[in-house]
């Protein structure tokens, strides 16, 4: 028996994205803010009160951990590759003195 292709992805392993495509769900925040440090804007930080009335959240921790961590991980291991490359093309214009 082969799997459907219209099988849709599970929340803890969302489909591909695409490039310039944001994470979707829980990790949607922190992989905006990081593609905002990518290109160094400026953010501000506001208070928000969350209205949630009779509602409870639908967060599983477990499940939710591991693909956030990896996100964070990955989006802090290309920020530190991009300022790399950036110092090395400043090296590489950069008049030598002597």
């Amino acid at each position: 028996m082969t799997a459907s292709a219209a099988t849709p992805p599970s929340p803890a392993r969302p489909r591909p994205r695409r490039p310039g495509e944001l994470y979707p769900r829980y990790g949607f925040p922190n992989d905006l803010l990081a593609k905002l440090a990518e290109v160094g804007a400026r953010v501000v930080d506001r208070p928000v009160t969350p209205i949630y009335g009779d509602e409870r959240s639908g967060i599983r921790i477990l499940r939710v951990i591991g693909p956030i961590a990896w996100l964070l991980l990955r989006s802090g291991l290309r920020r530190v590759a991009r300022q790399r490359q950036i110092r090395a093309r400043l090296a590489a214009v950069r008049p030598t003195s002597g």
